[in-house]
């Protein structure tokens, strides 16, 4: 095998990189966010030494091999005793696939290479699942980086979410799922009990999207500062919100202090006594109530308000209205790491 000199970097230019390099590691508040940190470290090497990325067309795709490889860097930097300069002796071995060069190809070659991107890791309790979206998919500039960790601990389920671009972008992640208490093939939620720690929500449009109002919950419809029933007043067609919604599809305000980790929900089944507790940092909760439910779905048929989602998020059209974005940014910059927690916590009283 032909070898192969390398010559030692620029003096100015390592400096410059090391420098970076501190920086954005001490921007991740978690080891879960290693896989997003060499990505980004990999795009500090690329832009101020101008190499570390491998476009030959072998290796246009996340294949085994590479992901294998990924995993164990990964492992072996967060492992050491010092991550960040291990991380800046192993940054230009990582070949990272650059989506930017992936222009030419069709969009259904784009979603297999999307596909191959994606994967999940099962450790113990938790489940990690992880995606890359390229530059431009859904119209959102830059290459996304996402891992979602769920860890299931004694009726505990806590998700994190960590993510990083390539290029300045939104980034607003957050949990779909539908909760009935009361069990399966139980009906609708109606009878549930919820109580939410916000005095404000944010009123929209018919289209159901939010222009820069916050309203006091108090007096109206929306006001789950103390336990209500979920059907006590949903049905309120003198409230304009109400009815632009069809029942509750809107989002709450925290009362809590901006980036605090706090017990925000409660919901109980007085059927079934199971209580679900939710703990976030994130600044807003989106409370939907199924009213568009009519499918066909695991164990039977879901009906209208057979599920409801408590979706903890930043305010939505944040990017458009200051006021929503100054209580959390979904504008992201360059390499900056996404990362935030949500807990489910389900007991029975």
């Amino acid at each position: 095998m032909k070898k192969v000199e390398r010559s030692a970097p620029d003096p100015e230019k390592f400096e410059q990189f090391k420098k970076e390099v501190r920086a954005l590691c001490a921007s991740a508040p978690h080891s879960s966010c290693a896989p997003l940190l060499m990505r980004g470290i990999n795009e500090i090497h690329r832009r101020i030494f101008g190499s570390g990325i491998d476009y030959s067309a072998e290796k246009r795709m996340f294949n085994a091999a590479v992901l294998s490889m990924e995993e164990e860097l990964f492992s072996h930097i967060m492992s050491s005793a010092d991550p960040v300069e291990e991380a800046i002796k192993y940054a230009a071995a990582a070949n990272y696939i650059d989506f930017a060069k992936l222009a030419d190809l069709d969009e259904g070659a784009i979603e297999n290479v999307k596909s191959a991107a994606a994967r999940s890791v099962v450790d113990g309790n938790t489940l990690a699942l992880s995606l890359v979206s390229p530059d431009g998919d859904e119209n959102y500039p830059g290459m996304l980086r996402v891992e979602v960790r769920y860890t299931l601990v004694g009726g505990e389920l806590k998700i994190e979410y960590a993510a990083m671009s390539d290029k300045k972008t939104a980034i607003n992640l957050t949990n779909h799922a539908y909760f009935n208490l009361d069990g399966a093939g139980s009906g609708n939620v109606l009878d549930t009990f919820l109580q939410i720690a916000a005095s404000r929500y944010t009123p929209t449009d018919e289209t159901l999207i939010p222009h820069g109002e916050f309203k006091d919950v108090a007096g109206t419809p929306f006001d789950f500062r103390r336990p209500h029933r979920i059907g006590e007043r949903i049905g309120d067609t003198d409230d304009q919100d109400i009815v632009y919604q069809g029942g509750y599809d809107v989002n709450y305000v925290f009362d809590k202090k901006q980036g605090s980790f706090e017990k925000v929900c409660e919901a109980e089944s007085e059927r079934s006594g199971i209580v679900m507790e939710v703990f976030t940092d994130k600044p807003a909760v989106q409370l939907y109530t199924g009213n568009g439910l009519a499918q066909q779905g695991k164990g039977g048929y879901y009906n209208r308000n057979y599920g409801f989602c408590l979706e903890t998020q930043f305010i939505p059209n944040g990017v458009n209205v200051p006021a929503y974005a100054a209580l959390g940014d979904a504008i992201y910059e360059r390499n900056k790491v996404y990362h935030f927690t949500t807990v489910y916590k389900f007991s029975v009283r």
